[in-house]
């Protein structure tokens, strides 16, 4: 699937979402969220593999002013092509997922996903997330962060694994 403007999977607005088991693969935004796009949204997303999605920021996912939950997903070989620091506010990236607001990621498996700017791993601009259990490994990116990139957020961090990722 390919989405002209957001959401190459998924596109939700003002929505609570809940969804377990799902698979986002191949899926592509000219802009955010080449795997999902959530808007002002809630939920949990639980047990879902987001795979080789592409996206201007946010390659598996981008959450937007919103306070969904993430728990125990793999993202794998997603991309977030920009290269501007400004695609989208102060900050461009996100390989697995790019996320503004609040929410819970934990128990997450995020590799092989890359950037060509900011965070190959997730990007967490503004708000407060809790990053907690979660794996981190061999993701890349051009810039900074190459596993997990926050930018004035007020974030909880425990009891993750951050391995091989490379700037």
């Amino acid at each position: 699937n390919h989405a002209s403007n957001n959401g190459g999977g998924l596109s939700a607005v003002r929505s609570e979402v809940w969804g377990t088991g799902n698979v986002f693969a191949d899926n592509s935004a000219a802009n955010y969220g080449g795997g999902m796009v959530l808007q002002e949204s809630s939920g949990e997303i639980s047990d879902c593999l987001f795979e080789s999605n592409q996206a201007l920021e946010g390659g598996g996912v981008f959450s937007y002013d919103g306070d969904p939950d993430f728990i125990g997903n793999e993202f794998v070989g997603n991309y977030a092509t920009t290269t501007e620091e400004y695609a989208w506010g102060p900050g461009g990236g996100g390989g697995a997922m790019w996320m503004y607001g609040a929410g819970t990621v934990a128990d997450n498996y995020m590799h092989e996903n890359h950037s060509d700017y900011h965070a190959g791993g997730a990007y967490f601009y503004y708000g407060s997330v809790e990053f907690t259990g979660n794996t981190v490994a061999y993701n890349t990116n051009g810039e900074d962060g190459a596993g997990v990139y926050f930018s004035v957020s007020n974030s909880e961090i425990n009891n993750n694994v951050f391995e091989g990722n490379a700037a």
